[in-house]
Parts: C-alpha cells; structure tokens; sequence
C-alpha cells in the first residue's frame, strides 16, 4: 500500500518519534547488551572452558575394559571427606560425558559467621578426590573463578540480592522494546520492500550500516 500527500507526513513524524525512542533506548542499554552478549558467549562453552583451564580437577581418563562408575552413595561419601565436618552438601554436577569429573558442592560455615562454598572433585570410576576450589565466600562480591565470575556477571551484574533480578529482567524488556522500534523505524512506509531488502554497497558508511 501507498501512502502519499498529509497521511505520508504523519507516517514519517510517527516514525521520527519511535526513532528517538530506539536510539535512546540503544544507547542506555549497548553498555548492558553488550556484557550479556560477550558473557553468554562464554557461557555456551562454559565446561569445555573450566576443563580447559583447570584439566587436573575436572577431567579424568576412562579406565579400558568397559568401566563404570562407582555407586553414587560411594562418590558422595568420598567428597563429603574432603570438606570439613558439618559442610552441608548443596549441589551434584553429574559428568557430561566419560572423561569429565564429577562435581560436588558444599557449603561451609567458618569462623566469624562467613560461609564459603566449595566444589570437590571425584573421579567416579576410581572414588580417586582429584581435589577441591574455593568457589566464592559470603564476604566478597566476586566469585573466586573465571567462570563463576562471568555466571554472576551475565545473570546478576555482580548485584547481590533481589536488585539483580529486577535490573536484568528490566533491561531484557526494554531490549525486546527496542527491537520492536528497530522493526518500526525499519518498515518501509511506501512499500518498496525490494528496496528497503537491499543492500546499497556504493552508498555512504552510514547508509551502509544502516542497510546492515
């Protein structure tokens, strides 16, 4: 459909109005998109990175001959043996495939009311504990590994508390806002859609960029 004449001008005044909405929006939250970008990227190959960097702790090698692993209640009870007594048990990270490490976790009171949460180590086909790392303690904003690090930085901005949780699900919100304005201010109003799907390769940088 065409548009011409006074309906054409209020079509492009509209669409004037909902770009400077989409460039504002662009620039409060590039900062933010650009941190969830960047550390979701790494978290896709978040194991293959950790095994990467830490090979003794988290992978093992497969026993010949068709071995399996060990009772899980016996895995369990060689990990709590690493961690100080009363450590309550607070997560299991089964292998994620047969030279993998499996992992334990546990938190720890110590003295002074901190409490430090720990991750052990066993090889599961040997009850063998390859050994165990401080994760992060109630006293410090930063987790004390690469990858947990970027965890907190990709889910919670390193915010403690519910603040967190309302920044990231706001500003997820208003990125899905801004795409909408992107798709507004993008749609052409004469209905040339063979133009506005081409790229114009000898035009300026900026018409180029915004053709891209």
């Amino acid at each position: 459909m065409k548009f011409t004449g006074k309906r054409l001008t209020q079509l492009k005044d509209r669409r004037k109005f909902w770009l400077d909405i989409h460039l504002w929006l662009g620039l409060v939250l590039g900062f933010l998109l650009a941190i969830y970008g960047v550390t979701g990227s790494i978290l896709v190959f978040h194991a293959e990175i950790d095994e990467l960097l830490n090979p003794k702790l988290l992978t093992v090698v497969r026993p010949t001959g068709g071995a399996v692993y060990k009772p899980l209640a016996d895995i369990f009870e060689i990990g709590t043996s690493a961690v100080p007594e009363g450590a309550k048990h607070t997560f299991a990270t089964y292998p994620r495939n047969d030279n993998a490490a499996f992992r334990l976790n546990y938190s720890v009171s110590s003295i002074g009311g901190k409490t430090e949460s720990w991750q052990v180590y066993v090889d599961p086909y040997s009850l063998k504990v390859l050994g165990k790392r401080l994760m992060k303690t109630s006293d410090s904003l930063f987790p004390l590994t690469f990858i947990g690090f970027v965890f907190e930085l990709h889910y919670a901005l390193l915010i403690e508390g519910e603040l967190s949780t309302v920044i990231v699900g706001l500003s997820a919100a208003l990125l899905i806002i801004s795409v909408l304005t992107g798709l507004i201010v993008w749609w052409p109003l004469t209905g040339k859609w063979q133009q506005a799907l081409m790229i114009k390769r000898k035009a300026s940088g900026e018409r180029l960029n915004y053709d891209l």
